[in-house]
């Protein structure tokens, strides 16, 4: 209705039309029912022609597609040379490897030569050679040469190869000696053991400390009365250390004198039995052990 001017208080209701032009006239842009925009030519289905439309695989001697790559920022068409090389660009120039005849294969030491290198702890060094192409080893600074003529590696035979045996003796290695016989040479180590105690005397007979003498079998006990009365004592030995018995007879010893007790018998333990000589006269003793072996 032209010249009518429409109030509509419901935004829900407002209507707006939307025309095209159809080369003459105005024509309203057609929808279907879900509102989809129609693109139709009268009714019927669009057709889209193209001239010779070729839909096949490419092939290099007719066909091209520009390759691109990117320098962070825009897609670059990746860059040939006028033959189809493909141009290798170092710091911004470019770089050109050229290879004739090369010849992929395996190395053949006849025809053939690869130099092997080495490092010094700082630089790349090629490994040294002699001139017949024997490795040089250095010492210092120094070549080494070892010559071997008829090397014979083989297991050792008693009959005809011989091994020098060697020890310690603390500071320096020693050879083992044997005699003439090979047989081994042991020698005789001396060893010494004492033991001291200071004891009391009662009525009755008490037992020192026991002594293991089964490595030095050589002992004897020292025994001084540094009391003021008479002691008895008696030397008893013993196999396991819990059955004892006498070893020679009973000796008295006098305030301030000593006396010494060896074994007449060998049995593993040793010690010496005490006591006051007169009832209710204690009196106190020192008691010393000293034994050799070797």
């Amino acid at each position: 209705m032209p010249n009518y001017k429409v109030f509509q208080d419901a935004p829900s209701e407002l209507r707006v039309r939307i025309y095209g032009n159809d080369n003459g006239t105005d024509q309203p842009i057609k929808v279907d029912a879900t509102g989809a925009v129609a693109i139709q030519t009268d009714g019927a289905s669009l057709t889209v022609e193209a001239t010779d439309f070729d839909i096949r695989d490419l092939n290099n001697a007719t066909d091209s597609v520009l390759v691109y790559g990117n320098d962070g920022v825009n897609n670059q068409p990746v860059r040939t040379d006028a033959t189809g090389a493909l141009a290798i660009q170092d710091n911004g120039g470019s770089i050109t490897v050229d290879a004739t005849d090369l010849d992929i294969r395996d190395l053949d030491n006849t025809a053939d030569s690869v130099l092997v290198y080495g490092n010094d702890g700082a630089d790349n060094r090629a490994l040294l050679t002699d001139a017949t192409g024997a490795l040089a080893i250095q010492d210092n600074g120094g070549s080494i040469t070892v010559d071997a003529t008829d090397l014979d590696i083989r297991d050792l035979d008693n009959t005809t190869d011989s091994v020098l045996v060697y020890g310690n003796d603390g500071v320096n290695n020693v050879a083992l000696l044997t005699d003439a016989n090979g047989v081994l040479q042991v020698a005789s180590v001396s060893t010494f053991m004492e033991d001291t105690e200071n004891v009391n005397t009662a009525d009755t007979y008490a037992g020192s400390n026991s002594q293991d003498v089964s490595r030095v079998p050589n002992y004897t006990w020292f025994i001084k009365n540094t009391g003021a009365n008479p002691a008895t004592v008696k030397l008893q030995i013993s196999p396991n250390d819990v059955d004892w018995i006498d070893d020679g007879t009973e000796q008295e010893v006098e305030s301030g004198e000593a006396i010494v007790l060896v074994a007449n018998v060998f049995l593993r333990y040793t010690r010496v039995a005490y006591r006051s000589t007169a009832p209710g006269d204690d009196t106190t003793l020192e008691l010393i052990w000293q034994a050799y072996g070797g």
